[in-house]
């Protein structure tokens, strides 16, 4: 089938959070081919992620009814779809929220997983059963950010494992810009900063970070930790610095929007996630050449060079980690080696947006 128009191609899963899938579909927005491609969102709220640059694009954004809400929701999806788009790609977190695939009608599906299981209760387990039977029968392609993430979704059905994807040239660690934050905040070289990049919420673990952090500023007074991100849980978590008295030594930054210059103002980066699909930061720390602590959540897809050590959630091997680290410095080029550059490079998003436009022909016959 030859088309002599552009493809049209509906994405679902844009929130108003700038996590994981809305990180993912803003850098494709970047580079894929808008004179053949025509990407449009349907969006969850009425403030979605990168909305100003996706419009700037040419993509429409269309904002869906709350869930709860059912009739509504459910029209606006099937009334959307009658607009003539070639493709559905549904950007999921959980099998439970299966049904916009049954709405889908003659439009071909592209189903893609990007969060890692995590636990539910028996009504819970019983609905991503149902979801996940669904899942596996009726996409016509589906894609996943690791193998846990498609596992999740798919069970052990077949599906395309596609890595998360960053341009790598903006994260290189650039020297101007560490200074230049660590000015803003008004600490110095000499301070030892441990980044933590996402979501304030149950599935990064801050209870856990904050605890770490709180045992190894006792043995070494200078270090900082510095937290990009928002969430419901941003009060808890204040209190919880309050309680350990590290409000003079944690910084919550709240979302920060050039994350290149932040890994280059980090010393190192932990992420103690609980359940991860993918882990964006770990990718992104890598390219900056960062030295990154992570928990076995974070998948082997993510971690690209020897950079990253994955540890079992436990403070005192972490605090190793941490210690090895501090001592170390001064010793550790941030510069990456002609093999850490290759390594990195297979996760261009630049390879990674022409690659899913092949995927898009693949699916129509075209």
């Amino acid at each position: 089938m030859s088309l002599n128009r552009k493809i049209r191609v509906l994405h679902m899963g844009i929130d108003d959070r700038r996590g994981g899938i809305e990180t993912f579909l803003v850098e494709l927005a970047r580079n894929i081919d808008w004179n053949s491609f025509q990407f449009d969102f349907l969006c969850y709220g009425n403030n979605p992620a990168y909305a100003e640059e996706l419009k700037s694009y040419g993509a429409r954004l269309i904002s869906l009814p709350n869930r709860k809400n059912f009739v509504a929701y459910r029209n606006a999806i099937r009334m959307s779809l009658d607009d003539g788009y070639d493709i559905l790609h549904l950007h999921k977190n959980s099998p439970a929220d299966f049904l916009p695939l049954l709405w889908s009608g003659k439009t071909k599906v592209v189903a893609h997983s990007h969060n890692g299981e995590h636990s539910s209760g028996l009504i819970g387990k019983t609905v991503n059963g149902i979801g996940r039977y669904f899942f596996s029968k009726k996409p016509d392609l589906k894609l996943a950010c690791s193998k846990p993430a498609g596992e999740w979704l798919f069970g052990n059905d077949d599906f395309i494992v596609f890595p998360n994807s960053v341009n790598v040239k903006d994260y290189f660690y650039s020297e101007t810009s560490r200074v230049k934050v660590r000015d803003e905040w008004g600490i110095d070289d000499s301070e030892f900063v441990i980044g933590a990049v996402g979501r304030l919420v149950e599935q990064k673990n801050y209870p856990f970070l904050l605890s770490l952090f709180s045992e190894f500023r006792a043995s070494h007074p200078s270090c900082v930790l510095a937290i990009a991100g928002e969430g419901e849980l941003r009060q808890p978590i204040e209190s919880e610095i309050q309680k350990l008295g590290l409000q003079d030594s944690v910084r919550i930054l709240g979302r920060y929007d050039d994350m290149p210059a932040l890994y280059s103002a980090f010393d190192c980066l932990c992420v103690p996630s609980v359940y991860e699909g993918f882990s964006f930061v770990t990718l992104e720390a890598q390219v900056s050449g960062l030295f990154t602590v992570v928990s076995p959540a974070v998948p082997d897809e993510a971690i690209v060079t020897a950079r990253v050590v994955k540890k079992e959630l436990d403070r005192s091997v972490w605090l190793a980690e941490l210690d090895s680290c501090y001592n170390h410095l001064n010793k550790v080029e941030r510069s990456l080696t002609e093999d850490e550059l290759s390594s990195v490079n297979c996760y261009d998003v630049k390879t990674a947006a022409s690659k899913l436009m092949g995927m898009y022909k693949e699916v129509l016959g075209c």
